[in-house]
């Protein structure tokens, strides 16, 4: 489930770098249109400070002059301008709709190049308006991808606390299951041990000499001190599948090889199982021949301990 979200957090973090390379690649165009406009409206204004600099260079010039050549020239452009208007009096009189004509279509070319760049002008405030707006998304975009970020990592620090966990949980595993080993080895030697017993048992006759009854019941105790190895070495293998049965519940784990080892141990089980009864068997003979307090007491001990085996069995198969 950690993972799936982590995976969804990231593919929300993706999906967000995506919008914002739109954001961004917008922006940029605008920007080069921007600029684009800008060189236009330098250039115009470059040609208008150009005429206006000449014209101050001709009015620096004509301060500079002699006031007679200055006069003279006054003199001068009034016999123009009314050489002129003899002359606009003259076209008025030959061809006036064809020059007045003229002289709309160039003020109209000056007032369309007034228009272009008043026009250029507010095409540069709404584009620094959207430049503004861009920079607000894109500091937006920021302040989530930081967040996305800082959610990022707690994430990556919460799976690598699980990964210790599932570590730790694998190395008891592991333990777990090299102690299921080893007591099945000592389930081995035990099984060994009580086939022995039955070998010796079954040679028990019934008129053997009192010696050779005083051999059965050292033969008997022996059983009961080996039964008793059985029982001590089964105890705590009852104590750990009750513990393994409570740790293992969780399904995140794999028990493949848990199951295994108890497979394992519940064949062990079996073997035992088998050789059992025919100590039982054995001993009931034991107790045919010669019931001596001694004998039955501890032929009672045994019986006791292979009951407490056989529910260990059950346990464990």
């Amino acid at each position: 489930v950690k993972q799936q979200r982590l995976t969804e957090d990231h593919t929300a973090v993706n999906d967000t770098l995506e919008v914002a390379r739109g954001f961004i690649s917008d922006t940029e165009r605008t920007v080069a249109e921007v600029d684009a406009m800008v060189q236009n409206v330098t250039e115009y204004h470059a040609a208008i400070d150009g005429a206006s600099q000449k014209l101050m260079e001709k009015t620096e010039r004509l301060s500079l002059a002699d006031r007679d050549l200055v006069q003279t020239a006054d003199d001068h452009a009034e016999e123009l301008d009314r050489q002129a208007n003899e002359l606009e009096e003259d076209l008025s009189a030959s061809d006036a709709n064809g020059f007045v004509q003229r002289a709309i279509s160039a003020a109209n070319v000056y007032n369309n190049i007034v228009k272009y760049i008043d026009d250029a002008n507010i095409t540069s405030l709404t584009t620094l308006n959207l430049s503004q707006r861009a920079e607000d998304a894109i500091t937006g975009v920021n302040k989530q991808l930081g967040y996305l970020v800082t959610q990022s990592d707690n994430v990556f620090k919460e799976s690598v606390s699980l990964r210790s966990e599932q570590i730790e949980v694998e190395s008891e595993v592991a333990d777990k299951l090299k102690y299921m080993e080893e007591t099945k080895e000592t389930m081995d030697k035990n099984t060994k041990k009580l086939s022995e017993i039955v070998q010796d048992i079954s040679g028990i006759q019934a008129d053997r000499t009192p010696q050779r009854l005083e051999f059965t019941l050292k033969v008997a105790e022996g059983t009961l001190n080996r039964s008793a190895e059985v029982l001590q070495t089964v105890t705590p293998i009852s104590s750990k599948v009750e513990e393994w049965a409570n740790n293992m519940r969780n399904n995140e784990y794999s028990t493949a090889a848990y199951e295994q080892a108890v497979s394992s141990a519940g064949d062990a089980v079996e073997n035992l199982n088998v050789l059992v009864p025919e100590l039982l068997d054995k001993l009931k003979v034991v107790e045919e021949k010669k019931p001596v307090n001694n004998v039955t007491t501890n032929i009672m001990r045994i019986r006791e301990l292979i009951a407490q085996a056989r529910s260990v069995a059950k346990k464990v198969s």
